[in-house]
């Protein structure tokens, strides 16, 4: 009787963990989102030119995906952007139907893309904002009074398909490489390390990140 007491002594002393709040392992099938999980972006290469007089960047990317299901439609997210041109690593290039209500944009291929590592490099177009989504304009007062002009990025929450098409969910992670060309008049100011600068053109590339 006193081993039954003790043992339930001890039981009622364990802490009860309840199965919904213990700490869940990451699934990236399971995980959130709308876009398909057939082609995973592995790394993407961003290169964008800015008009900050006409409020008007262009841009191409390279992207390296993972297909890891055949397909012949690829989906990603943009948001007021205009997809050109997307081209696949053996040259062929894609049909692209754009849905600014979902904010996405399938690339539609003409035979299925095989599983397995593939370079996708897409050429595209879009406006600078006036308000803080993605790249936007900011007007200020210096110092000396004059009023002047900065670029400003802002990708949270889902707003970095404002600046480049690409698998804007939380469940998809990449590294980026971004190259920036800048009028000559401007400088650069980011968390990102600056791995070249080139003042003949202004074109400054970040590090990897």
């Amino acid at each position: 009787m006193r081993r039954l007491l003790t043992l339930t002594t001890l039981l009622a002393g364990l802490p009860l963990v309840d199965p919904v709040c213990a700490e869940q392992v990451f699934s990236f099938q399971r995980a959130a989102g709308q876009l398909p999980k057939t082609v995973v972006p592995v790394s993407y290469g961003i290169n964008i030119s800015t008009d900050i007089d006409n409020l008007k960047l262009t841009g191409q990317e390279t992207i390296q995906v993972d297909v890891r299901t055949s397909t012949t439609d690829v989906t990603l997210n943009q948001a007021g952007l205009h997809l050109a041109e997307a081209v696949l690593d053996n040259g062929v290039k894609a049909g692209i139907t754009q849905d600014d209500a979902a904010e996405t944009a399938t690339l539609h291929f003409p035979a299925k893309v095989s599983k397995g590592a593939h370079t996708l490099v897409i050429t595209y177009s879009g406006p600078i904002l006036k308000t803080p989504n993605g790249i936007y304009v900011d007007d200020y007062t210096a110092p000396t009074g004059e009023t002047k002009r900065m670029l400003v990025t802002q990708f949270e929450v889902a707003d970095a398909r404002r600046m480049f098409p690409g698998w804007d969910e939380p469940a998809f992670k990449a590294t980026f490489q971004l190259n920036v060309t800048l009028p000559t008049a401007c400088r650069q100011l980011s968390r990102m390390m600056i791995e070249a600068n080139c003042t003949a053109a202004r074109k400054v590339d970040f590090s990897l990140s």
